[in-house]
């Protein structure tokens, strides 16, 4: 089966489960484009203000003030429930677009159906920058929210001191302490990327299986030391004393700067010896587990195909450059891989090579601009990516107008 027609296969059964799904919950059970969910909400509008006199007639017996108490009632039920249908529309015109978006994002997804080894190896090394970033990222947010929640615990209730407590924290944390987590989600991503090059040994056409396998293994890995770290910063800052109640910013200010000192200095302090330990028993348990579905699902050895890697790498008369580095701050040891891909040397990277692992499909530009910067190691942004002379004549660039912004796709010639 191609690529393309697996593909389709798959988004006609999408739209399927789409169209059920409008028939049970849409206001009118169908869906329309945004054109005509707005042209029904403009006529709504213009009818609600114009209440029908037939609903307007009370009885005759009813005193002026009656008269004028029901007319008021009837009208104000009349706007009330044209309101209410011009919320379902909207309900319905905006499930319609993000379901849009959606499909578009799956289309994305499955043209990465793994074909072959490359594929896979391709299509983790995406998985692994995506949720290694999200989950440092969403560290990064959190140990903010706990700074702040920790401050403002001290502070009078009736006062807010959250933008003296957020300039403490943007001029206060510690750049050295920050990047040790860099340093560590920077370790993690090449272990995980080291572990994903064991695919190029192995000899099964069970693609999906084996990123599915890898990609669970890997995801288990990650969430479990985010929680760790997560769990670790919020019990250094319940730590912090907050028995005293702060009268003014200035008090709240150098409370903040002391404590932020405190979190740095425990940060650096024992922070990389904790990562050090729990980091290597995770990485263990996640490949004997792996190793054990992989045995009893691809039905050959996990282990043995980065030996086979090396073997054939020897053979054409090189060796792979894994290097092992142990990462240094403040005398404790934040272990480091630092892999070079063998890929990268078995063959030159270029502009051809990476076109030739693209879909034939629409491929929104962020999604292209980070394929583009996991495939050649740069960090361009998409305005960055759009003015390279290398893909002048590769792309057909298109956009479309989503939910009032400007998306922009680019389809390999």
């Amino acid at each position: 089966m191609s690529i393309q027609k697996f593909v389709a296969d798959k988004l006609i059964k999408l739209d399927e489960e789409h169209k059920q799904y409008v028939k049970k919950t849409y206001h009118f059970h169908t869906e329309y484009t945004k054109e005509e969910y707005e042209e029904m909400i403009s006529n709504i509008e213009e009818k609600m203000m114009k209440t029908p006199e037939k609903f307007l007639k009370c009885p005759p017996e009813y005193s002026n003030e009656e008269r004028d108490r029901y007319m008021k009632m009837v009208r104000s039920a009349w706007v009330n429930d044209h309101k209410r249908e011009i919320e379902l529309i909207k309900r319905d015109m905006k499930r319609a677009e993000e379901y849009k978006l959606y499909r578009q994002q799956r289309e994305i997804e499955l043209s990465r159906y793994p074909k072959s080894n490359d594929d896979v190896i391709r299509n983790l090394k995406i998985f692994i920058n995506e949720k290694v970033n999200y989950y440092h990222k969403d560290l990064i947010d959190s140990y903010f929210d706990m700074f702040v929640s920790k401050i403002r615990m001290i502070c009078p209730k009736d006062k807010d001191y959250s933008r003296t407590i957020a300039s403490v924290y943007q001029n206060k944390n510690s750049k050295k302490a920050m990047n040790i987590l860099t340093k560590f989600f920077d370790t993690m991503k090449n272990e995980l990327l080291k572990l994903s090059l064991n695919v190029k040994g192995i000899q099964s056409d069970l693609y999906f299986t084996m990123e599915k396998l890898l990609k669970g293994q890997f995801l288990k890995l990650i969430e479990l030391m985010h929680t760790i770290i997560y769990n670790f910063l919020q019990m250094k800052i319940d730590y912090v004393d907050d028995s005293e109640e702060m009268s003014d910013s200035r008090a709240v200010k150098l409370y903040a700067e002391t404590c932020m000192s405190q979190l740095n200095d425990m940060l650096m302090n024992e922070l990389p010896e904790l990562l050090n330990e729990e980091f290597k028993i995770a990485v263990e348990d996640r490949v004997e587990d792996l190793s054990c579905r992989w045995k009893r699902e691809i039905g050959c050895d996990f282990g043995k195909a980065q030996k086979q890697i090396e073997q054939e790498s020897t053979t054409m008369g090189f060796q792979p450059e894994v290097q092992r580095t142990i990462v240094e701050v403040n005398g404790k040891p934040l272990v480091a891989e630092i892999i070079e891909s063998a890929n990268k040397v078995i063959k030159e990277v270029s502009i051809e090579s990476f076109l030739e692992l693209l879909p034939n499909d629409l491929i929104e530009v962020n999604e292209l601009v980070n394929m583009y910067n996991n495939y050649f190691g740069t960090s361009k942004t998409a305005r960055g990516f759009g003015m390279l002379n290398d893909i002048k004549g590769k792309f057909v660039k298109t956009s479309d107008i989503i939910s009032g912004k400007r998306i922009t796709y680019y389809r390999k010639v």
